[in-house]
This record gives structure tokens, sequence and C-alpha cells, in this order.
């Protein structure tokens, strides 16, 4: 990791959001491809939530920090 690009404060909130991943790890239930292109797949692709665990995840954000 470059230390001249990234600051504390970037690595705090990275472990922030990590830890809170993990504590909901129950809700995450993976990604769906519906879209890749013939060259550069992961530059240009398109992904869905499977069941919707993108705004469970949203509701429980918002539940624990306010609607930031």
């Amino acid at each position: 990791m470059p230390r001249k690009t990234y600051l504390q404060s970037h690595l705090d909130y990275l472990a922030d959001r990590l830890t809170r991943l993990f504590e909901n790890k129950e809700l995450i239930k993976g990604l769906k491809w519906i879209y890749e292109p013939p060259v550069l797949r992961f530059y240009e692709e398109t992904l869905v939530d499977q069941g919707g665990w993108g705004w469970k995840l949203l509701q429980v954000y918002r539940r624990d920090l306010g609607n930031v």
C-alpha cells in the first residue's frame, strides 16, 4: 500500500466499513452478473445483489448511523 497516497483516516474508514460488513455478514448473499462486456469485464460489468440484501444492509446502516 503506497504510504503517500492513503492517510490514517482512509485506513480507519476502511476498517470501520469492513467491521460493519462482518457484523452483518448474514445479510450478504452474493452478486449476480447481468452484463459483462467481451473485453475488460471487471471494469464495465453490471452486477445486482441476490435477494435484495443491499437494501436490507442500507436499512441497518440507517438504523445505526441515522440518515447521513
